[in-house]
């Protein structure tokens, strides 16, 4: 049902905890901005995109399309998405990382 396309780990403990404190803050910190706008696909207006982006805060939506012009959605089902992913985030970054071994 869902798959992970992309994952981007922090380099440093430092750029961990700046960019939780973006988030807490309800802001797009650059880190953020770069992935998503380098990860998703791009579009020429927020109506045709071709993917949805959920999220678990409705705030940071708004901030998210003032800074990057990416829609984000928030409700039910999003976050009984986040609630499975959650739950077997271990499994899903243990294939990413299986399968980054085999490429090199």
């Amino acid at each position: 049902m869902v798959s992970m396309v992309a994952y981007q780990p922090f380099s440093t403990a430092e750029e961990a905890l700046e960019n939780i404190q973006a988030v807490a803050s309800t802001k797009v910190s650059p880190l953020l901005s770069q992935f998503l706008t380098t990860k998703l696909p791009a579009t020429k207006s927020s109506k045709k995109q071709k993917f949805a982006l959920g999220i678990s805060d409705p705030k940071l939506g708004q901030e998210i399309f003032s800074e990057t012009g990416i829609t984000a959605s928030y409700n039910e089902t999003t976050t009984e998405l986040l609630r499975g992913i959650r739950m077997h985030f271990t499994k899903m970054i243990k294939k990413i990382n299986e399968d980054d071994v085999k490429k090199a």
